[in-house]
């Protein structure tokens, strides 16, 4: 099923040249058509502009999505591409959707062939857009959003702008999408950033790129509270006959085969991308506290429902890996090291290790106070014992050393003290993922299996 949803027109001002591109939705499930994730109401224009620190014989103007019309400065989406999409076309509905909700997003194409030339392209990019339309772009109200190599840019744009020069002062936040690797970024960055920020980490399940645990890396170490930011997973679906991929495409599917006439994008990119960010903006833009509960709703029914044919999202503070580090073809722990311009390695490599991370994080949850497990070492059975739970009522995950999920399973007892069978485990350490539902209360412990 495929139908054609026509979009407002995209004028580019400074050449007087009429752009028209037929965006293409498909699908069996409709577009949103109100609350959050529907377009807006607003006409949209488009601004192109030279940046003079790209010097690429590919595309390199910036673009400037705005509501037509507008006499004052509104709050500001900065858009970071994924590698070489450097076509507007690549997110054309996305930053359509942006400007038709009354704000302006910033798109910037970075051409060049590595992370020493692109991060530059990029920050100058957004540097000119703000000095030379002032009367657009407020700086006090900012959101970073950036889809692989350009989510993997988030946190170095993040400290450039937001901490040295104090942008999204009255409102921040970032949006990241399947990131690539964060470079130019220290440990003592991320815990000095801004903590009024929000953030929006998504990754997909069928998403064979990027290794999630570099959005786990960054997760985990930014210094922005729970309350602040959420994990997201999505999960691929099928409606008939018609797949709604959780990959790397997201958002807007497939349309690189079609660049220049068509944007292919259906269902999953309104209610992962649009829907999500559209609470976002309105939460931090606009100060509505409302809004929270779908843009940072930890779980709520609001923040992961996706209507009833496709499945939850699902929501964590506490994200571990589903897939070993060889199923992606940038594994986190790649210190192949590569001088500019490819600079194809993790600068953040020391924290892809699953182990570490486990260590933080039982650091932080004070778990002592929910649950008990013993012993450990264990051999035919853990244990697990509530502390303050008239019973016990849990979703259980147990993953291996590598993060792969080994075995998952629902666990409801009167008694607060039962036995979980581990005589199937193979020596070794394992780490045990506990969630009870009814407190929103998550607890993760490592044990060993004799």
């Amino acid at each position: 099923m495929k139908k054609l949803i026509p979009l407002l027109l995209s004028i580019i001002i400074n050449s007087n040249i009429t752009k028209c591109i037929a965006q293409v939705y498909e699908g069996p499930i409709p577009p949103i058509t109100n609350g959050y994730g529907a377009f807006g109401n607003q006409v949209v224009s488009v601004i192109n502009f030279d940046n003079p620190q790209n010097t690429s014989s590919f595309e390199n103007d910036v673009s400037i999505f705005y509501p037509s019309g507008t006499a004052t400065p509104k709050p500001t989406l900065l858009f970071s591409h994924g590698y070489l999409a450097t076509d507007t076309t690549f997110f054309a509905p996305l930053l359509n959707f942006i400007a038709s909700k009354g704000f302006v997003a910033v798109y910037v194409p970075q051409t060049a062939f590595g992370v020493c030339e692109n991060y530059p392209i990029l920050l100058e990019g957004f540097k000119k857009a703000a000095r030379d339309y002032s009367n657009i772009i407020d700086t006090t109200r900012i959101g970073i959003m950036g889809h692989s190599f350009g989510a993997g840019a988030i946190p170095w744009l993040g400290k450039k702008l937001m901490m040295e020069l104090n942008w999204g002062m009255n409102a921040r936040f970032l949006f990241s999408m399947a990131p690539w690797y964060a470079h130019l970024i220290t440990q003592e960055d991320l815990e000095s950033f801004p903590s009024d920020c929000a953030l929006m980490m998504q990754v997909y399940e069928e998403d064979n790129i990027n290794d999630h645990r570099m959005a786990m890396d960054i997760f985990n170490n930014i210094n922005i509270p729970t309350s602040e930011k959420d994990f997201i997973i999505v999960k691929t679906n099928q409606v008939g006959s018609y797949t709604y991929s959780a990959g790397h495409s997201v958002p807007t599917q497939e349309a690189v085969q079609d660049i220049g006439t068509n944007v292919r994008y259906d269902a999953h990119d309104y209610y992962v991308v649009f829907r999500l960010l559209d609470a976002m903006m309105d939460y931090k833009f606009n100060a509505n506290e409302t809004a929270k509960n779908t843009a940072l709703g930890n779980g709520s029914s609001a923040q992961i429902n996706m209507g009833s044919m496709l499945s939850d999202l699902i929501s964590t503070d506490n994200p571990l890996p589903f897939l070993a580090e060889d199923f992606f073809a940038n594994p986190c722990n790649n210190t192949d090291m590569l001088a500019c311009p490819l600079v194809a390695t993790n600068p953040r490599y020391e924290y892809c290790d699953i182990m570490t991370s486990i260590t933080n994080l039982e650091d932080n949850l004070s778990t002592e106070n929910y649950l008990s497990i013993y012993p450990n070492p264990c051999r035919n059975n853990l244990n697990i014992e509530a502390n303050h739970w008239k019973e016990i009522n849990l979703d259980v995950v147990i993953y291996n050393i590598a993060g792969q999920i080994i075995k998952v399973e629902q666990i409801h007892d009167q008694d607060i003290k039962i036995k979980l069978n581990t005589k199937y485990l193979k020596r070794g350490t394992y780490v045990i993922e506990l969630f009870h539902k009814q407190s929103n209360t998550r607890v993760i412990k490592k044990f060993i299996k004799k």
